[in-house]
């Protein structure tokens, strides 16, 4: 007959992994002693250690020495009576969390403590398992406060095109990236204090400088690398970029609204800069903000101060890659800010009434230094000028349109304007406008299609030439499949209506391949060739 050690072993062991494999919520378990014996994955992410590391270590070094008396108070009553204890626990970074604490009789002469935690609690984010954003300031608080002499990093980053993944996969893909995302940071970013989820797509990382100031730098490249890892959801497969806003306590701000207000900042500038990047605070952004009218001030004097530029990015021909158009990009070179993006200034110029100076500036550029590329023999293909919705809706557009023109002497089927399906808010203003300029020969462009608010109704109505395919719909290919097809939809619709089709932002073989493969006319993209200032534009063109 068996003896009973060896006929009860088995039952210790089912239940235990029944335990590990049915309780999906952090748990670990330890001996009378306080000798840790198992714990999973949500308890090591929750604690933030390494269970290889502490096998067997006492429970104790895991926590703060402030908890202890209400741990061995929690132990003791679970012990003598056998019932459920509610304790907190004090992470050594600072954070509280509540526990159960309860009795397992695995043996009959084998006693485990286990210690599980609860699903919610209430200031930490039921999907990652970190602080919510009402809890950052306490964290803030703690953090500096403990240790005064410290230097600490923070970093407020917001995923870019994240609406795409939910919008195009599904919001169980995009909880699936924010969970891995948040694991990820949690165990690969160096000198990391805590994690917070601010809202859905934007999260607050901090860590602390060791050595020299300049380290914040590796650690911003450490964030970004962490975000850019591929992300694997299911079958499939894609990457992920952000916009990061940067700043250094207690250099940047000696409180918590001071600094909370520097990251907003800097993750404002790094949005403005079009994403993908970090932005670090810096005392020019301090001035900007603490003065909202600055910046209109200054866009108020760009003109005259030169400091408004025109890029040139090239537009070829799918199938033999040869040159057949160039679209006309407008940047601020801005003293203080660095360069900056028509989606950060021209929002601003149409609300105080400066588009009509900055979209005739630029229409002026774009024709002068067209006629003198023609000058050169080195472009006599179109070229193509976007305007805004205000910019489109003034009265005199079409004149304003004309005038540069004539001013450089270029026939008008060299200019093809760029408009937004934001047009068809006033369809019958639309309809006059394109109608004017398709009667002067001027080409026009419907861009960023399959972003805005028209119906295919108003497509087959609208007087256009070209349908240009936006950047976030030709980034998916080779990585979502139901985009593949709107993207197949669209050249083919394009093709119904007798449109030539472009695709935007094509950066990959990849992405070529599919779009010669669905008879897309026409490409521009990072593959290809960036946007180039004229000068380079010319030597491009030229060699």
């Amino acid at each position: 007959m068996p003896n009973q050690s060896n006929e009860s072993r088995p039952f210790h062991k089912d239940l235990e992994s029944i335990l590990y494999a049915h309780v999906p919520l952090p748990m670990f378990t330890m001996d009378e002693e306080g000798a840790l014996l198992n714990m999973n994955e949500g308890a090591m992410e929750t604690l933030r250690v390494d269970w290889e590391q502490n096998q067997r270590s006492s429970v104790f070094q895991l926590f703060e020495s402030e908890c202890r008396e209400s741990l061995y108070l929690a132990l003791a009553t679970v012990n003598k009576i056998s019932q459920v204890e509610k304790v907190e626990l004090i992470k050594r970074n600072g954070e509280t969390f509540e526990t159960f604490c309860l009795s397992l009789q695995l043996l009959p002469d084998k006693q485990v403590i286990a210690f599980i935690a609860p699903l919610i609690d209430k200031g930490m984010d039921p999907l990652t398992g970190v602080p919510i954003r009402q809890e950052v300031p306490r964290l803030m608080e703690r953090t500096f406060q403990e240790n005064q002499a410290e230097t600490y990093v923070l970093f407020l980053i917001n995923l870019d095109r994240f609406k795409l993944v939910n919008d195009s996969l599904g919001e169980g893909y995009g909880d699936q990236v924010l969970q891995t995302l948040v694991r990820r940071l949690l165990w690969q970013l160096p000198n990391q204090q805590w994690i917070a989820r601010v809202s859905g797509d934007e999260f607050i990382a901090c860590a602390a400088i060791k050595g020299e100031l300049p380290k914040k730098e590796t650690l911003a490249t450490y964030i970004s690398s962490i975000i850019q890892q591929p992300f694997q959801v299911d079958e499939v497969q894609f990457t992920m970029t952000a916009s990061i806003g940067a700043a250094v306590y207690p250099m940047d701000g000696k409180s918590v609204e001071m600094i909370w207000n520097s990251l907003e900042r800097a993750l404002r500038h790094a949005k403005a800069r079009g994403g993908n990047c970090v932005s670090w605070f810096c005392q020019e952004l301090k001035d900007e903000w603490i003065h909202p009218f600055r910046l209109e001030n200054d866009l108020r004097r760009a003109v005259e101060n030169q400091e408004l530029e025109l890029y040139f990015q090239p537009i070829f021909e799918t199938t033999t890659g040869e040159h057949c158009g160039e679209e006309v990009l407008v940047r601020w070179n801005h003293p203080a800010l660095g360069v900056l993006g028509p989606n950060f200034f021209i929002p601003v110029a149409e609300e105080i009434g400066l588009i009509g100076v900055v979209g005739k500036w630029v229409l002026d550029e774009a024709c002068k230094q067209k006629a003198l590329l023609i000058e050169k023999e080195a472009s006599s293909v179109p070229m193509s000028v976007n305007l805004s919705l205000r910019q489109f809706l003034q009265p005199d557009i079409v004149d304003m349109i004309l005038d540069s023109l004539n001013k450089y002497g270029l026939d008008p089927s060299l200019l093809e304007v760029e408009v937004t399906e934001r047009i068809t808010i006033d369809m019958n203003r639309a309809m006059k406008v394109l109608q004017k300029l398709r009667a002067q020969g001027i080409r026009v462009s419907l861009d960023d299609f399959g972003t805005g608010y028209s119906s295919l109704q108003y497509i087959s109505q609208l007087p256009i030439q070209k349908l240009k395919i936006d950047k976030s719909f030709i980034a998916e290919i080779g990585v979502n499949s139901q985009v593949e097809a709107i993207i197949s939809m669209i050249i083919h619709l394009g093709h119904e209506l007798d449109l030539t089709v472009v695709a935007e932002g094509v950066e990959t073989e990849k992405q070529l391949s599919f779009l010669k493969e669905k008879k897309c006319d026409t490409v521009q993209g990072y593959y290809h060739a960036k946007p180039l200032t004229f000068s380079e534009f010319k030597k491009y063109l030229l060699s």
